[in-house]
């Protein structure tokens, strides 16, 4: 009786919502019987804790993308899919900021204008890509994670940069010659973005862990 429709038509190939096949009531039980069963494994019967719920929707403020190809051999950008096999555009998801969707659909429409390629392991450019949107300022920083440099990698950052005024600071890292991520360049915009969080203001670059729902964190 606490089943419903996924509210995502990307719900069975992405598979990272793996609770949304449930409402409300369905979700919180399951999570808190989630988080429950390694603490009466340890004999924690009784852990007292205070269940805090988020935002279910426009919550995820942090975001992880790979570059690859369609079957008809179109640039395209998204998660890796719930095969394994093929990356899988996600614009209209339901749990990243407005901001974030943005930012997908603007950097996949440059990469095909630019012809900008995906790295297959031999040739092409682009690896990853790792974006997050401070939750007061609403800026965005990019990190572009790349197999090699390109002449042209620096005015995608710049044509995209100025597309989305969201965007504070775009990144660019050679993945394969630097796989530790010490050697970035800053391609467009600033070194950071700042946000606040119970009463302290906060900076984030491009190396910093970022939260994925600053909301809870804060919290």
């Amino acid at each position: 009786p606490l089943r419903v429709e996924p509210t995502c038509d990307r719900y069975m190939p992405c598979g990272r919502c793996p609770l949304m096949h449930l409402n409300d009531e369905g979700r919180t039980q399951a999570q808190q019987k989630i988080l429950r069963a390694p603490l009466l494994e340890a004999g924690i019967s009784s852990p007292g804790l205070e269940w805090v719920s988020g935002e279910e929707w426009n919550s995820l403020h942090s975001l992880e993308l790979m570059a690859g190809y369609s079957d008809q051999g179109s640039i395209r950008i998204g998660v890796s899919a719930a095969d394994g096999r093929e990356v899988l555009p996600i614009p209209l998801c339901h749990l990243v900021t407005p901001g974030l969707r943005e930012l997908m659909k603007t950097l996949a429409h440059h990469l095909r204008e630019k012809d900008i390629r995906p790295f297959d392991g031999t040739g092409g450019t682009l690896k990853r890509i790792r974006a997050f949107q401070a939750p007061q300022s609403k800026e965005i920083l990019v990190v572009l994670g790349t197999a090699r440099k390109n002449h042209v990698l620096k005015e995608l950052c710049l044509t995209v940069g100025a597309a989305l005024p969201e965007i504070a600071s775009i990144w660019a890292h050679n993945e394969e010659e630097d796989p530790q991520g010490e050697d970035l360049w800053l391609a467009y915009g600033k070194k950071y973005v700042e946000w606040e969080a119970a009463g302290l203001r906060l900076k984030a670059g491009p190396l910093d862990p970022f939260p994925a729902h600053p909301v809870l964190e804060e919290r």
